[in-house]
């Protein structure tokens, strides 16, 4: 058991409640700025304790304000291609993307470890898939995608189901997944025809205005089962407000680079003459 002092007073904004309440530790310095903080925290193990704590500029005395045990860490298990569960490694850094009803994705920053594309990594309670990796001199960087990514891979041929519970039944009778909790469905009626398990659940969701998430039974060794819920609304509206340095700690803003058409011009094939064809004809 390791025990960390550490700080919950964010320019000038108490947070300590929030800690507690979410029951989550957050660091508030961004990761260029405090890169040691970053990799000492990753390596907190369930059982460890952490105290909040608070000091004057200047004092030896330390006043302690809140107290806290680790019930569970970033990366529980780390898995190889067979699922057979191996060693994980410390994260230094992790950003999570979750958009609604597409593939959730994983970015690590990890010390130097034995890893593959195809690994299976299991991130506070979700299994993700490694996608992409790359080797810096003293870590790794990893891109994974949640596991339901797998669903790609999953054909399906022709299917015409009657109703919508039927349809999610259909969809998931070709992967490993199995039904979880389905709320209250609309009326109405799905075609696949010739396309992957994703693909047929997206099209559900987008057609009906259904929002999906999955969850995991996880043994000591392996993941016993993965489930789909599907609901019209997945959280409600509680009236939280997000404050700049307080619960929202960084905006970004993108701008694509990619270029913008705003004109077509189209030709038609050219067509067949006697000695071959002629040029093509423009519509």
């Amino acid at each position: 058991m390791a025990i960390f002092g550490a700080g919950s007073n964010w320019d000038g904004n108490e947070i300590k409640d929030d800690f507690f309440k979410n029951e989550n530790f957050v660091i508030g310095w961004d990761i260029n700025d405090a890169e040691d903080l970053y990799s000492q925290i990753s390596s907190v193990k369930v059982g460890d304790i952490i105290y909040l704590k608070a000091n004057r500029p200047g004092s030896l005395e330390i006043r302690i304000k809140g107290i806290g045990i680790v019930k569970k860490s970033l990366v529980n298990q780390l898995f190889d291609k067979k699922e057979n569960r191996i060693k994980s490694p410390i994260v230094f850094f992790y950003k999570r993307t979750r958009p609604l009803n597409k593939v959730q994705s994983l970015a690590l920053k990890i010390s130097k470890i034995h890893i593959e594309k195809g690994y299976r990594i299991l991130f506070k309670g979700n299994e993700y898939i490694i996608r992409g990796i790359e080797e810096i001199r003293n870590h790794i960087e990893v891109y994974a995608e949640l596991s339901i990514v797998e669903l790609r891979g999953c054909f399906i041929k022709d299917k015409r189901p009657s109703n919508l519970s039927i349809a999610i039944d259909d969809l998931l009778s070709v992967t490993r997944f199995e039904r979880g909790v389905v709320g209250a469905l609309p009326s109405g009626e799905a075609n696949f025809f010739r396309t992957n398990a994703l693909d047929a659940l997206f099209k559900i969701c987008i057609e009906n205005d259904l929002e999906f998430q999955v969850r995991y039974d996880v043994g000591d060794k392996r993941i016993n089962h993965r489930y789909l819920d599907v609901f019209q609304r997945i959280g409600s509206d509680n009236g939280k407000r997000c404050t700049y340095n307080k619960d929202l700690i960084d905006v970004k803003k993108i701008v694509h680079d990619d270029d913008i058409i705003n004109r077509i011009y189209p030709y038609g094939k050219g067509e067949r003459l006697e000695n071959g064809y002629g040029r093509r004809s423009v519509l």
